[in-house]
């Protein structure tokens, strides 16, 4: 019988040996029963310096069952043996420096930037490469109430729902766990990492005709979220980066194996600040 668990070890040793002299430094952050806050300051920090070298695949070599998305996924060349899959990885390697380091110059703008540079450990199959999820920036999630916004004083006890929806809940990360708070608690949302790619801003088509001439349709975009611990993505969700853009989610899904996340096509109502 083939010890596959023995092999796998070797080959992340091997791989572990590649990512020393080809990959750059990394922080590994997990979310743990000590978590609670935004990402990164708020997640527990696993392992600082640790040398990856990424390197993009096609989703149809991998084992996901979402056949339209479009997020970006790497080959991670690097001893990924002593990290789980959600784990969150975001790159050190210093501004660029010829020969020695290249950070913001090479790889990022120079300057202050809401995009980070980093990916979601998704994928850890026997006599597979792992594989992770491109990360690019926060975001914060809200939900409307499941129950409609009763009028109080000065009202006249009637429910609207269009109150609900504009009162919608924070997702919050206490204890290592996911939930919706009360918006009346005024507890701001947990940033949380993403990744997003643009998709298309599809023609309305003969059905459904723009609400003005020439009016163009709502642009989409496709979203990769790291397994969240208790939450799980709901069409009518909303997501907001760091940039101003308001984004609600109209396709979600969620894998707990194989390649492991949230995937969501997203409309963006809103666009980033100028």
């Amino acid at each position: 019988m083939v010890d596959y668990a023995a092999i796998q070890h070797k080959i992340d040793v091997g791989l572990g040996k590649a990512g020393a002299k080809l990959g750059q430094p990394y922080t590994g952050y997990r979310i743990t029963s000590a978590a609670s806050g935004d990402f990164p300051s708020g997640w527990t920090v696993q392992e600082t310096g640790v040398p990856i070298f990424r390197r993009r695949v096609s989703i149809t070599a991998l084992e996901d069952a979402f056949q339209y998305g479009g997020g970006i996924w790497y080959d991670l060349i690097g001893d990924m043996e002593p990290f789980l899959l959600g784990d969150v990885f975001l790159s050190t390697d210093p501004a660029y420096d010829p020969g020695v380091s290249y950070g913001a110059g090479a790889q990022q703008v120079v300057g202050s930037t809401y995009e980070l540079n980093g990916f979601a450990f998704a994928w850890h199959a026997p006599v597979q490469t792992p594989i992770g999820g491109r990360i690019d920036r926060r975001g914060q999630i809200f939900r409307a109430p499941e129950t409609p916004t009763t009028y109080g004083t000065g009202g006249d006890g009637s429910t609207s729902w269009r109150q609900a929806m504009d009162a919608a809940n924070p997702l919050v990360l206490a204890s290592g766990a996911f939930a919706f708070v009360d918006r009346a608690l005024n507890m701001p949302a947990s940033f949380v990492p993403l990744g997003i790619s643009a998709i298309s801003r599809p023609p309305r088509g003969e059905n459904f005709k723009p609400d003005v001439p020439g009016m163009p349709g709502l642009p989409r975009y496709f979203a990769y979220l790291p397994y969240l611990p208790g939450y799980e993505a709901a069409s009518g969700d909303r997501i907001e980066t760091e940039d101003g853009a308001r984004y609600v989610v109209v396709d979600p899904y969620r894998q707990e194996q194989g390649v492991t996340g949230s995937q969501l096509a997203l409309e963006r109502m809103i666009d980033q600040a100028a």
